[in-house]
């Protein structure tokens, strides 16, 4: 019997609760008439596919949310009746990034208070993709990647430029050791290609030198054909 009386009392309870809270939901206050306030500086840059939202932080006191509305056919769209694309519950925040496919409408901040006040922002309409924003931008992009390669393609031959003038003295003092050592043009033509030799196994055994060592045998290459046509000017001379 006790327990019989328990569950009786639980249900009785749990009713009454129930219908207090039904009571209290539909008889709530409804929210304060909206307050407009441009000072909120609420802007929308629509130049990509998301939409980036800034505003002034709100200042005042009993701050409760931040809802950010959307409307395709209210052109003031406040919350709730038109419900809300995003809400921040922290005051200081001041910017937020949507990603909205669907524009064409109005958009608003509206300040929710825990007393049931509503400060609106202005309102700001989006059509569309602004295409012309786009293109200005691609351009800006374009126009940067051109500096940028006009700048390292100064730099590589100033690079470039030191490098061959510091290869040409050392091989201006390699070419001269070599004429020292081998009296003989044949002699030294065969020195140079042993050299050429040894540094194309060089180039293919390591690659960070490949470059800078087929500079150097593009010069002695140079000074072979230098050494060869010596020669042929001599033969002719001696047929003569």
């Amino acid at each position: 019997m006790k327990k019989i009386l328990l569950a009786l009392l639980v249900s009785i309870f749990a009713f009454v609760n129930i219908s207090f809270w039904q009571y209290s939901y539909n008889n709530r206050p409804e929210y304060n008439p909206v307050v407009e306030d441009s000072s909120l500086n609420f802007k929308i840059d629509a130049s990509g596919p998301k939409l980036k939202i800034t505003w002034d932080a709100y200042t005042g006191d009993d701050f409760k949310w931040y809802k950010i509305v959307k409307s395709a056919n209210n052109k003031k769209p406040s919350y709730p009746e038109d419900g809300h694309i995003k809400y921040i519950s922290d005051k200081e925040v001041d910017s937020a990034t949507i990603y909205d496919v669907v524009r064409w409408a109005y958009y608003r901040l509206c300040v929710i208070k825990h007393n049931r006040d509503r400060i609106c922002s202005n309102v700001v309409y989006i059509k569309k993709y602004d295409k012309s924003n786009l293109r200005e931008k691609s351009k800006e992009r374009e126009e940067k990647a051109r500096k940028k390669s006009k700048e390292k393609e100064e730099r590589l031959k100033k690079h470039y430029s030191s490098l061959d003038r510091k290869l040409n003295i050392l091989l201006n003092k390699f070419f001269k050791k070599v004429e020292e050592k081998y009296k003989t043009t044949q002699e030294r033509v065969k020195k140079l290609k042993e050299t050429k030799k040894a540094l194309k196994k060089l180039a293919d055994e390591n690659k960070r030198y490949a470059l800078i060592v087929r500079k150097i045998i593009s010069k002695i290459s140079e000074k072979i054909e230098e050494y060869d046509n010596g020669l042929e000017e001599i033969k002719k001379i001696l047929d003569m």
